[in-house]
């Protein structure tokens, strides 16, 4: 019996903590866990993880700094497995986000890190954005069973080819793209009409009907609202202040209603998409670019990433130096 919001919505939705901060996490009964390095930087400037860098360090003693940025994400992966039941996401280096080769490169490197850590393939995915590049590097990575989460999706073209390449999951952005219409001028009242909802409810039906095996993890919520419209996809991933409120409100029923619409629904949208060459890097690139809310926030998204991972490193640096 649901105790609390957040109980309701674990039995419809597998629940995914946004956070890096392994000591706390137990606490939110999550499943999975995402990573990137500013949540890794959060978690390294609270007092609680004091020299947990240096102890990384000190294993690494001859690598780059940013080879070693890499190992301390590794190393938070890591400690959050011991204390969640499923997968952990871990981001590769953003600045290779448009070179295929480059990411598979760093892919390879997260793969290695873990397997001499002993930590199951099966628990990790390698968190990649949902450029073309990305895509591409996902579907080869995918066919040696290395498992891909495909990040910063907002087009039905990134969706779709996301699922077509046979990526493991994606990662729609709810609340990056209720932002960019918000700051438009476009208002909405009920939940429902949030954009970010829509956006992800389109790819939940289409992907589902047309039996695509990728899962829907939809990420970026801005409210508690916007999680309960989405409750019953495949994967949510929630802050811990969000995951904090839904524990203090009472429970509900019923929040699966939306997805018994999928034998009615129509995306038409994605049957345009379709009818392109979704194999296509032209067809791909302009269908991206006539879409100036997911172009923008795409590439938005990942200067975000790039200049995260370089706080990061120079994070490293000092705390090596302290």
């Amino acid at each position: 019996m649901s105790k609390n919001l957040l109980d309701s919505i674990s039995l419809v939705t597998k629940i995914v903590v946004d956070s890096s901060d392994f000591k706390s996490l137990g606490f939110f009964g999550a499943v999975d866990a995402t990573t990137n390095p500013s949540l890794i930087i959060k978690s390294i400037n609270n007092d609680i993880y004091n020299g947990f860098v240096k102890e990384v360090s000190k294993k690494y003693l001859n690598l780059s700094n940013e080879d070693l940025a890499r190992e301390v994400i590794v190393s938070f992966a890591e400690e959050i497995l011991k204390v969640i039941p499923g997968r952990v996401s871990i981001e590769i280096d953003p600045a290779v986000a448009f070179d295929q080769k480059k990411t598979e490169t760093e892919a390879y490197k997260i793969v290695e890190s873990c397997q001499f850590r002993r930590i199951s393939l099966k628990r990790i995915l390698v968190k990649i954005p949902a450029t073309w590049e990305g895509i591409l590097a996902a579907k080869e990575l995918e066919r040696q069973n290395i498992k891909c989460n495909l990040t910063l999706v907002f087009s039905d073209i990134q969706a779709l080819a996301c699922a077509e390449s046979g990526a493991t999951l994606i990662s729609p952005f709810v609340g990056r793209i209720s932002d960019w219409w918000s700051n438009k001028g476009l208002v909405w009242e009920l939940s429902d009409e949030d954009p970010g909802v829509k956006f992800v409810k389109a790819v939940y039906f289409y992907l589902k009907k047309k039996q695509y095996k990728t899962e829907i993890m939809a990420a970026s919520f801005r409210s508690v609202d916007q999680i309960l419209s989405l409750a019953g996809l495949d994967l949510i991933t929630i802050s811990p202040n969000l995951l904090s409120t839904l524990m203090k409100l009472p429970p509900k029923e019923c929040l699966t209603e939306w997805t018994e619409d999928l034998i009615n629904s129509n995306s038409q949208a994605f049957e345009y998409v379709k009818a392109t060459t979704v194999g296509s890097q032209a067809s791909f690139l302009e269908l991206l670019g006539d879409n100036e809310m997911a172009n923008e926030n795409l590439t938005k998204g990942i200067d975000i990433f790039r200049r995260d991972g370089k706080k990061l490193i120079e994070v490293i640096e000092a705390e090596k130096e302290f």
